[in-house]
Parts: structure tokens; C-alpha cells; sequence
């Protein structure tokens, strides 16, 4: 399955490659800030699942871009990231007490997760130039480098929602956004990307704040 996804993603990159032969580059750093949240996919029929109220968290991304002309309008913008995102989550498990009648077996009513996931991202963006605007869309390649839950009333809740598991890395999204050209050195964008791919039944939402520096 991950040399599937890593396939789809060269042949995203070697078009782009070859096209960008004798082409106007423009090479560039940016960096910014970011606010993350996850989306809970998971069948709420399932009998002991408890949905979590997930709450977002600001982050931060840096790194690099280039920006392949094609026209006076239309641009080709692949960029590699490095990215910090995550959430913050509250499961009530009052609703599965029935399932568990173990008195050894300690249920907290409530317990309280912190997500943190340090990633790297591969943006490859088609923009559209409108004078002193630009829109962007595109799709964006993610890998988990690492990801750390913490759980705060205790860790026999934790086993029966997210873990911190090596699995569920890659991650596929799309990407949509907007940005104002304040000079010819400087830019800003904001973006909004969703994650396509689940990572234990999570889809990702990120709305990122950023400054790009032309080189």
C-alpha cells in the first residue's frame, strides 16, 4: 500500500520535472502559522465507540517553494514543509459504562487527550496570477515524522481511542487558497487543506496563515 501511495505521488512530481525544463523559476522561503483540528469519521453505531469533541490547536509550518511559470497567469508551486498540528480532545465515557462490568476496571467520566504531530508536507499547487492576487488549488502529499497523545486522567481510557502508533502515516489532502502580493519580494497567503486519508479514523482541517520570501 505505501509503495502504491509513494507511486502516485512521483507521478504527480516527474510530469512536473520534465515540464519545468526551460521554464521561468522563481525560488523562494516561507513560513507561518497554523490552526488544526481533526474530524471524527468513525461509525457511531459501532457499539463501544465514544465520539470525542475535538477542539483545534495553533501550529506552525516552514520551508521552502519554487514557483514554475507557465504563462503570464497561470503558475505550477510545489513546496516542501515542515509542519507542527494536532488538537485537543475531550471523551466522555459515561455512555459505554454498561459495557464494562469488571469492578477491577477504572472508567473516568472524562478524560482529556492533547494530539501533537510533527509532519512533512508536499504541497503541489496550480496558481492563478490575478495582478496583485493569487488563488491556489492543488493536492498535498503529508507523512507523520511523529506523533505524541498524552491523556490526562489516566491511561486505561486511552486503550479505546487513539494511540501513539507508528501506523497510518501517510496521508493524502487537498489543498485550496488565496493570497495578496505585497511587494514583488513578498507574499501572503492563507490555505485551507483537508485530509482525503484517515489516520485512525481522523481527517485532518488546517487553515495555515503564511509569508513567503522570494528569493
Amino acid at each position: 500500500m505505501m509503495k502504491k501511495k509513494l507511486l502516485i505521488g512521483l507521478l504527480y512530481v516527474f510530469p512536473i520535472m520534465l515540464f519545468s525544463q526551460n521554464r521561468n523559476i522563481d525560488f523562494g522561503i516561507k513560513a507561518g502559522t497554523l490552526y488544526s483540528n481533526f474530524i471524527d469519521n468513525m461509525d457511531l453505531n459501532f457499539p463501544t465507540h465514544v465520539p470525542a469533541d475535538y477542539s483545534g490547536k495553533i501550529g506552525f509550518h516552514i520551508g521552502a517553494y519554487s514557483n514554475i511559470e507557465i504563462n503570464n497567469t497561470i503558475s505550477i508551486q510545489p513546496e516542501l514543509l515542515i509542519s507542527r498540528t494536532g488538537s485537543r480532545a475531550i471523551i466522555d465515557f459515561r455512555d459505554i459504562s454498561n459495557f464494562y462490568t469488571d469492578q477491577d476496571v477504572l472508567l473516568f467520566q472524562e478524560t482529556k487527550a492533547n494530539i501533537c504531530e510533527y509532519n512533512i508536507l508536499v504541497p503541489i499547487l496550480l496558481n492563478v496570477n490575478l495582478d496583485k492576487y493569487f488563488l491556489e488549488i492543488g493536492p498535498q502529499f503529508g507523512y507523520t515524522v511523529n506523533r505524541d497523545i498524552s491523556y490526562k486522567n489516566g491511561p486505561i481510557n486511552s486503550h479505546l481511542i487513539l494511540k501513539n502508533s507508528n501506523s497510518e502515516k501517510f496521508e493524502f489532502s487537498g489543498a485550496v487558497g488565496f493570497g495578496y502580493k505585497i511587494s514583488e519580494i513578498y507574499h501572503l497567503n492563507i490555505r485551507y487543506s483537508y485530509g482525503f486519508t484517515e489516520k485512525q479514523n481522523l481527517n485532518s482541517s488546517i487553515l495555515y496563515f503564511g509569508l513567503n520570501y522570494k528569493l
